[in-house]
């Protein structure tokens, strides 16, 4: 029997949900899962002192938000982190968007082979590309609608154009390309810690962009050092009103453009990082002593410096922490 099978199901489910995996299933399938779970980074794995190469998107046709970022033990280094219009960047709106459907579909093919090659493939070749999968719920709603359709439409030619660059060029066959959704993300970094009733949309992003900015004034909580980024945010950042945040951080990272807002900037960001820590979750795995012990006190390690990712955010924001959180952060104080 796995050593995996004598964890009791509450612990399994935080196992998952550490190594963004589902806990909807039954145990036999959760186990089955958390065995294979490193198996589409097999290429990664086990190289741990080698760097790990990340490029995250959120889509959208004028607000096109990507981060790119490589991790080393554990640090990050941000080396592209911004925010485009591509009809400005690679395209003209007039050309297709109100032309006929075929038109337009070949100007979205072309808008997606200038993002694959002079964005996410440029530079260091990544391990791991993200994807923001686009929400479809939208669709009843006929102000929407044409917007919804449009950014689903890119997300897949995405994914075509990136395999059709696998598959005529063997350097670039490894890279692992991995949807992910806003749900999943705030589930990983703050749902098991943080009371939180149903939220609207508005106000889930609020949190998000909060977690980020509690990162960025105090490295000391942050996931993973990014201490050559936080130098360049000035000291007064945490005072400024939310308008000026948003100014001081785009001039910092001297983006194309300043946007409104920042929230797909936010969500890129969150979204490189969710999966640059589950996969180094996968890689203690990978290391760690095959006992139920070991895998319990694998677990107690990671609750303990997730807790620990949101101490400023909790501080920042007055929210409240959840029951798990105060149970573990009370037994690391006695202990």
């Amino acid at each position: 029997m796995s050593p995996l099978s004598a964890l009791k199901t509450t612990t399994l489910n935080s196992f998952a949900l550490h190594c963004g995996l589902a806990t909807a299933s039954t145990k036999a399938a959760r186990v089955a899962a958390i065995a294979h779970l490193g198996q589409p980074f097999q290429h990664i794995l086990g190289h741990s002192g080698d760097s790990l190469r990340v490029v995250s998107v959120d889509v959208g046709l004028k607000n096109f938000a990507y981060c790119r970022a490589s991790y080393s033990g554990a640090s990050a280094a941000l080396h592209g982190w911004d925010v485009v219009n591509l009809h400005q960047k690679f395209g003209d709106a007039s050309d297709a968007l109100a032309a006929d459907s075929v038109d337009s579909k070949v100007y979205l093919a072309r808008l997606a082979v200038a993002v694959v090659d002079e964005i996410l493939l440029a530079g260091d070749v990544p391990h791991v590309v993200t994807v923001e999968s686009q929400r479809t719920r939208s669709n009843s709603n006929k102000v929407t609608l044409p917007n919804v359709l449009l950014n689903f439409s890119f997300e897949h030619m995405l994914y075509a154009v990136l395999a059709a660059r696998q598959s005529r060029n063997a350097s670039l066959a490894p890279i692992t390309v991995v949807p992910m959704n806003s749900k999943k993300m705030v589930n990983f970094w703050l749902a098991r810690y943080v009371e939180m009733k149903r939220l609207k949309p508005a106000q889930s992003k609020g949190l998000r962009t909060a977690l980020l900015y509690s990162w960025l004034l105090h490295n000391e909580y942050c996931p993973f050092d990014m201490t050559s980024l936080l130098r360049q945010i000035p000291p007064e950042f945490g005072l400024l009103a939310a308008s000026r945040k948003v100014r001081v951080l785009t001039e910092t990272l001297r983006l194309e453009s300043v946007p409104k807002k920042v929230d797909d900037m936010v969500d890129s960001f969150l979204y490189n990082m969710a999966i640059a820590k589950h996969i180094q979750r996968y890689q203690e795995i990978l290391e760690c002593e095959r006992t139920t012990l070991a895998y319990q006190s694998l677990i107690e390690t990671w609750d303990r410096q997730h807790c620990r990712y949101l101490t400023a955010f909790l501080s920042d924001t007055g929210s409240q922490p959840s029951s798990a959180y105060s149970a573990i952060t009370k037994t690391d104080i006695k202990s």
